[in-house]
């Protein structure tokens, strides 16, 4: 929602203003750095030796002092401005292109700026606070120009907050669905603390697989009177279930691939079919006939068979 803009002014040497001139660099270029080093670039293209330029921004000295191959690298978001800034300089000495190039400090007040010292020593002069005003107020009025209506920002905005508060909604639901803790007896007597995950799944019952195998009716709590074993506890029951349920899956399963084998059998010597009942009729409409002799596999097998003989004797 944010656009970059430049601008250039231009003064003599009595520090009267010549010309200024501002715009909007391309929407890749999406920070205060690389609107400066486009504005540089574009200074170097438009002139034809390298001027005197000053600059309030520090990154612009220091990469071009770091020389073409850092400038440039692959690791830098502005080697694309910065292959151009190169081109332009068209070899020319790094140190002479250096010197051209000053910094001074950026949104100093009018009566301290004296106070400040650029990049080759220099106090800042009235001219150099009154330029980096004007090219300050340029480019903010090239920014203005072409920045998204004042609507569109509110409602990306607006729609920006729900999302986060949406997210912040999920992650709140999914935390506690995944951190819900349920106390149970043991059959021990003991309490037992048990946390249970929302993504964990149930166990799957039979009836989703087919029919389940035919089992006894569950006994009762207590053993019956005179029983010599001792009746099976809950848990022990629920095992039994979780192991009859995993039985007949997998027997669903390697029944559902048998079919599944079976039927591209079925599929692909009907496609055969097909193709040899299409072929043969295609040859009869031509009045061509297969030959009923050896196929050419065949020859191929008797013709290695005589040689291997020739080869014996």
């Amino acid at each position: 929602t944010a656009r970059c803009g430049y601008a250039l002014v231009l003064v003599n040497n009595e520090g009267e203003l010549l010309a200024y001139a501002s715009g909007v660099p391309p929407a890749w270029v999406d920070s205060a750095a690389g609107a400066e080093a486009w504005a540089y670039a574009m200074v170097l293209k438009a002139c034809p030796e390298v001027p005197r330029v000053t600059t309030d921004c520090m990154a612009v000295r220091s990469t071009l002092a770091s020389g073409r191959a850092s400038a440039c690298g692959a690791s830098r978001p502005l080697a694309r401005i910065w292959n151009t800034t190169f081109d332009a300089l068209d070899g020319a000495l790094l140190q002479m292109v250096l010197s051209k190039l000053r910094w001074m400090p950026a949104h100093t007040s009018a009566s301290t700026a004296h106070a400040h010292r650029k990049s080759d020593g220099r106090r800042v002069t009235a001219t150099d606070w009154r330029c980096n005003r004007l090219a300050d107020a340029l480019a903010k009025a090239a920014a203005c120009s072409c920045r998204a209506p004042l609507p569109a920002r509110q409602l990306y905005h607006a729609a920006k907050l729900l999302v986060e508060h949406s997210a912040a909604v999920i992650a709140v639901a999914a935390h506690a669905t995944n951190h819900y803790t349920e106390s149970a007896w043991s059959p021990s007597g003991k309490l037992v603390q048990t946390t249970r995950r929302d993504s964990a799944p149930p166990p799957l019952r039979a009836g989703a697989w087919g029919p389940r195998p035919a089992t006894t009716s569950d006994p009762p709590d207590a053993a019956p009177a005179g029983s010599a074993e001792p009746a099976p506890t809950r848990a022990t029951l629920e095992r039994q279930r979780l192991e009859q349920d995993r039985a007949a899956q997998l027997a669903y399963a390697r029944e559902a691939r048998a079919r599944g084998a079976e039927a591209t059998k079925a599929a692909e010597a009907s496609k055969e079919l097909r193709f040899q009942t299409g072929w043969r009729e295609h040859l009869d409409a031509k009045g061509l006939r297969v030959s009923s002799g050896p196929t050419a596999t065949e020859r191929l097998a008797a013709l290695r068979a005589r040689l291997a003989l020739k080869a014996k004797l």
